[in-house]
């Protein structure tokens, strides 16, 4: 009884530390998220990588140029998530363009990645799409300053 027991033990923290050492290693991948507020005359680029999360603030004004405003890196954890999630929402499906009644905003999404579709772009412009939705939630939860998040609370 013992002796099973202890087997019992031993097999109990070996699945404990295997999956404590989880691999979280991923393909390489790109995607940039750019939301045009055409009203306001700015945007903002959201862009990720297997390294970090940033975003890019860009304006229609003089003396306006591209600049980061928020930038942070991400842990193997966090990027393998998301990867994770963004090969679930097969975005690989969507058509090219989508064109909605509202005209005054634009939105397009760039992805790139080795076990992803290849590079595909996909403007949205005045339109509702449940997998950009999904999309953008997911970088909100990479961002760790409210003032940033595409879906504001």
């Amino acid at each position: 009884m013992k002796k099973r027991n202890t087997y019992f033990l031993i097999l109990i923290g070996s699945m404990i530390l295997t999956s404590c050492n989880r691999d979280y290693s991923i393909s390489s991948f790109d995607l940039a998220f750019t939301n045009w507020y055409g009203s306001e005359g700015f945007m903002l680029k959201y862009v990720i990588d297997k390294d970090s999360v940033r975003i890019h603030y860009d304006c229609d004004f003089e003396n306006c140029k591209d600049t980061i405003i928020y930038n942070r890196k991400l842990s193997k954890k966090e990027t393998y998530n998301f990867y994770e999630k963004l090969k679930e929402l097969r975005t690989d499906t969507l058509k090219k363009f989508y064109i909605g009644e509202y005209l005054h905003g634009r939105q397009v999404l760039e992805i790139s990645g080795d076990s992803l579709e290849s590079k595909k772009v996909i403007l949205m412009s005045g339109y509702y799409h449940p997998v950009l939705e999904k999309l953008t939630i997911e970088i909100d939860k990479l961002l760790q300053n409210e003032k940033y998040l595409i879906n504001r609370r």
